[in-house]
């Protein structure tokens, strides 16, 4: 059976890699909305910003709470170690564990107030410049290697931390 489209960001499991509690930090933001799951970086002024071009953009954090352009303040998972839930927009194999993928960056659902941001599975491999590193698949029914799985990933490119390439 395939599995479900249904882009809903990067989702937080739970725990950081190293089993502690993700803490999430207050931003200021200035007019920009921002989804639970939007990946997001800072500008040159300290403020949050969406304009990120993947693989290149040291990203700051994911979103962790919805924030409309009428708050200044936005709060953000910000670990490097934090643990997210997120769907490919191509096909995975478990050959692609342990490899290194950028996020797609995709306009929020302004009627579930969630963000759209996805995986680029198509760009998966080796290089030290990919966003986010895959561990797994996310292990419930339904969820099967191909287009659409829903992987498990940390940061791999982090404003506070260092990447590494993909085994």
């Amino acid at each position: 059976m395939a599995n479900y489209d249904a882009a809903i960001g990067f989702q937080i499991l739970g725990r950081n890699w190293n089993g502690g509690e993700p803490n999430a930090k207050l931003f200021p933001k200035g007019a920009l909305a921002v989804y639970p799951g939007d990946q997001i970086a800072r500008d040159n002024g300290g403020d949050l910003t969406r304009t990120i071009t993947p693989a290149t953009t040291l990203l700051s954090g994911i979103v962790a709470a919805y924030s409309p352009t009428t708050q200044l303040w936005a709060m953000v998972y910000t670990p490097s170690d934090a643990v997210f839930m997120v769907q490919s927009d191509a096909s995975l194999a478990a050959a692609d564990m342990g490899l290194n993928a950028p996020g797609v960056i995709n306009a929020g659902s302004t009627t579930l107030l969630q963000s759209r941001d996805e995986l680029d599975g198509s760009e998966i491999g080796v290089e030290a410049a990919k966003d986010f590193h895959v561990h797994d698949k996310v292990n419930f029914p339904g969820n099967d290697w191909g287009a659409d799985v829903k992987v498990i990933v940390t940061f791999n490119k982090h404003r506070m931390a260092d990447n590494t390439v993909g085994i």
